[in-house]
């Protein structure tokens, strides 16, 4: 079954974040990992990549994120190489109370646990609400049966960087959100 963690906890700052990713409240229900901290992490430790995927202008990074995790997870459980969609999981708003542009994290993660994906020929969209939300629901019906089998079993929280080095050993990818300026930029990949 696939498994994945999140960081709750965003950096708090005066500047407004241009990013799609909302974190999660704080919400004393979310089960937290309390990963058994190694004595002394390796010096390195790489693990597969998973693909990236280009979000474009649309609000979808938490959907991008959990459809490469899960094509990740398929890959190594199952040896499936199937792309998964962003859209399905970026219109799917039914365990959310937010139907704005871009997703609560744990909100996202409760939605791939109980209705989990589909691949992308099933539903190739990169859209941005209200239309995402539109088109899932024209077809959330028929393609329950599509997407149930690409489920996560369960999710957690991350408390701290122990932590998310104990999950990326131990499980393999973790979802974590981050504000992201407009004065941010990418020079020389870093």
């Amino acid at each position: 079954d696939n498994n994945m963690c999140e960081i709750i906890d965003g950096p708090v700052c005066d500047w407004q974040p241009t990013t799609g990713a909302i974190f999660s409240p704080k919400d004393v229900r979310d089960y937290s990992v309390a990963c058994a901290v190694a004595a002394e992490f390796p010096k390195e430790f790489e693990l597969d990549m998973v693909r990236i995927k280009n979000q474009g202008a649309v609000g979808s990074c938490v959907a991008h994120s959990l459809s490469e995790v899960i094509e990740y997870f398929n890959s190594v459980q199952k040896n499936d190489e199937t792309e998964m969609s962003v859209g399905y999981i970026y219109g799917n708003r039914t365990t959310s109370s937010h139907k704005g542009e871009g997703m609560v994290v744990r909100d996202a993660l409760k939605a791939i646990q109980k209705y989990g994906d589909v691949p992308k020929e099933n539903f190739p969209y990169n859209i941005e609400i209200p239309k995402a939300i539109e088109e899932y629901e024209k077809v959330d019906d028929e393609l329950y049966s599509v997407g149930y089998p690409y489920r996560i079993s369960t999710y957690a929280k991350l408390n701290n960087d122990n932590e998310v080095k104990n999950a990326l050993m131990k499980y393999g990818p973790v979802v974590m959100a981050m504000d992201w300026y407009n004065d941010m930029r990418v020079k020389d990949g870093i």
